[in-house]
């Protein structure tokens, strides 16, 4: 079964090198990438589009700092929605700032990954995340 990965970012150069690291990983995992405040705000409201479906999103990765919609302000949004109560939402930020850690946690993100700055650790990282929230966690 094809798992598919709600990616939120609004830099097109993160994302770009997410989905490439992904799609190395597992080419078999489908990636969603939504990068503005509008697309985020549209996704959380409309509940007819199948992408909003809880059984068609596996899993949902989350910047923090974005420009016009902080990634805080998106998981509260989603974690207010029915749909979403059982999908992983992980926390994605070079930030290792305690408080933003804690605040992600108890907004009700699964996880906080800090990105590494080293594209091999970046790409071992991106790869055993996947493989344990697609393949080894059941949710």
């Amino acid at each position: 079964m094809n798992k598919h990965i709600l990616l939120i970012d609004d830099s097109a150069e993160d994302a770009e090198l997410a989905v490439r690291t992904i799609r190395k990983s597992d080419s078999s995992v489908k990636v969603t990438w939504i990068q503005t405040a509008q697309q985020t705000m549209d996704l959380i409201s409309n509940y007819n589009d199948p992408l909003v479906d809880s059984e068609s999103i596996d899993l949902v990765l989350l910047d923090i700092k974005m420009f016009e919609l902080s990634g805080f302000d998106v998981l509260t949004k989603l974690r207010s929605r029915i749909f979403s109560k059982r999908i992983p939402i992980l926390m994605l930020s070079s930030s290792k700032i305690e408080k933003d850690i804690a605040k992600a946690y108890e907004l009700g993100a699964n996880g906080y990954v800090q990105k590494p700055a080293d594209y091999k650790e970046y790409n071992a990282m991106m790869t055993t995340l996947c493989q344990y929230w697609l393949r080894i966690n059941k949710a």
